[in-house]
């Protein structure tokens, strides 16, 4: 039985895991479902506004050159 608030796995899709402590897990699935969204879907918008920011193409830059 899959859970409703766990997609399934996709083609071309990874997993990460992050170990976090019991209360701070618990908050933020109460958080999720409250919004009505999946842990998965918000830690995955994270993950694509943090690689997509700005800081983070200049950082990527920065350390390609130094590699140079």
């Amino acid at each position: 039985m899959v859970s409703v608030l766990m997609p399934e796995k996709r083609e071309g899709q990874d997993i990460i895991r992050v170990f976090v402590p019991s209360d701070l897990k618990e908050r933020f699935k109460l958080w999720c479902q409250l919004q009505g969204i999946s842990m998965t879907e918000v830690i995955e918008r994270w993950i694509e506004e943090s690689v997509e920011n700005e800081d983070f193409g200049k950082l990527v830059q920065e350390r390609l050159k130094q590699g140079k």
